[in-house]
């Protein structure tokens, strides 16, 4: 693994947390549980 590419799986892996932080915010600001329902696929980070 080349040292670019490590920093840009560790930016990725970064974003895709953010991006299910801000998932799991909106559920919250509307009242859904946490854990609910949703069907989007598990990331493996």
């Amino acid at each position: 693994m080349t040292k670019s590419g490590s920093a840009y799986l560790h930016s990725f892996g970064r974003a895709v947390s953010n991006f299910e932080e801000n998932i799991r915010e909106e559920r919250q600001s509307r009242g859904e549980p946490k854990e609910g329902k949703h069907t989007r696929p598990h990331h493996p980070f």
